[in-house]
Order: structure tokens, then sequence, then C-alpha cells
């Protein structure tokens, strides 16, 4: 199964800068990444490259950003049989995850959770990411944030309750 756990940095208005990501198959160890978009064109590029084979499930913290800039650049995926609808998916949203699982914690934004919850596995993973790079609000960095947020929960919990 191809889980792919994405973060963009950019927005609908000014577009995508940065895409990082993680890409777990079950028969293989982890490979992640980060690219540094040019220009429009540039974006559907590499959002193909990096969505084929698409993916069995994604992964995001706060998903309707990633949602809505996916779509805004490649509209088309496959149609969902219940209704007709093209969308891309399915996807986990670790703040949903955590919120529902967590409800008395403070905050539920990625930087709180990763302190609380990860910060040692994502130091760790993050060794060979240049220093400039480890911190939030970097596409790689927080795809990693939220990768491992997920793992921590995935073999406790039936993650498919929490698919959307």
């Amino acid at each position: 199964m191809k889980l792919l756990t994405i973060d963009f940095e950019g927005s609908l208005k000014k577009g995508i800068r940065e895409i990082g990501f993680v890409v777990e198959n079950k028969t293989e160890k982890i490979r992640y990444g980060e690219i540094i978009i040019e220009n429009e064109k540039h974006s559907v590029q590499v959002l193909n490259e990096v969505l084929s084979p698409k993916p069995e499930l994604f992964i995001s913290h706060n998903v309707h950003v990633e949602k809505n800039l996916i779509k805004k650049y490649l509209p088309y995926s496959v149609k969902n049989s219940n209704d007709g609808k093209v969308q891309w998916g399915p996807w986990i949203d670790t703040r949903i995850l955590y919120k529902r699982l967590y409800p008395k914690l403070d905050k539920f934004d990625l930087e709180y959770l990763t302190q609380i919850f990860v910060f040692n596995k994502v130091c760790e993973e993050a060794k060979s990411i240049p220093l400039k790079k480890r911190a939030h609000h970097n596409a790689l960095f927080d795809a990693l944030c939220t990768y491992f947020l997920y793992k921590r929960l995935s073999d406790r919990v039936n993650i498919y309750d929490f698919i959307q």
C-alpha cells in the first residue's frame, strides 16, 4: 500500500512554492524529498511525478490546504463510485486524528503536536536535512512531522475510522 504524506508551502492565490513529501510502501524503507517550485507549469509537472502512481492513502495536517492545491493544479483524478464526483483521496488529517483522540489538548497545530508526541523521532530523521530546513513551515520538515504523528497512531487505532 502506497502512503503519501504531503505538505505544501504556498497558497491558492499565490500557488505552491515548495512541496515536501514522505512516501511509504510496505515493502520499502520510507523515502522523502522536497521540491522547490519554479512556476505554475513546474507545479503541474512535479505534482504529476509525486502523485504517480496514485497513493492509496494521502496524509496531511489540515488536509483542506493540500487537497485544494492539488485540485487547483490537477483537477481530475479517479471518480468516487459513491457520488460520481472527481476527487483525490482518501485522506487522513492528523489534526482531526489528534483532536478526536486527545480532545483535552490545548492546541492541535503541527508544531505543538510534534513537540508533545514525536519530537525525538523527527529530530533523528531530520539529521539528513540541511540545518536551515529543520523548522516548521518548511515543506519537508512539516511532512516528516505529519508522517511521524500518523505512524505513532497507525498501529494503535483503526485508522480507517478517520479516513475522509
